[in-house]
C-alpha cells in the first residue's frame, strides 16, 4: 500500500531549475508527501505523529491506496 499525506503550513525549499536561458531558482512548496510499502494501518499513525515532529507540516488528509477517495470523476465520458 502507498500513504498519501496533504499538508498545511509545508516546507518551501529553493530548487535549481534548468531553463533556455540557463539555471534558476525556483521556490517549491512540499504539501504532498508519499510514503511507500507501508504493510499495516498501525504505521499510518506512527508517520503522522512523525510529520508534526520533524516540522514537515499539519497533516490536513490522508488515505491508502486501497482506499477510495470520494468525489466524482473528473474523466469525459463518450457519448452515446
Amino acid at each position: 500500500m502507498r500513504l498519501t499525506v496533504h499538508v498545511e503550513n509545508a516546507i518551501k525549499k529553493i530548487v535549481e531549475v534548468s531553463t533556455k536561458e540557463g539555471t534558476k531558482k525556483v521556490e517549491k512548496t512540499m504539501n504532498t508527501l508519499t510514503f511507500a510499502d507501508i504493510k499495516s494501518k498501525d504505521e499510518v499513525v506512527v508517520i503522522l505523529k512523525n510529520i508534526k515532529e520533524d516540522e514537515l507540516g499539519t497533516p490536513t488528509k490522508h488515505y491508502l491506496t486501497e482506499e477510495k477517495i470520494p468525489g466524482r470523476s473528473f474523466v469525459r465520458r463518450k457519448k452515446k
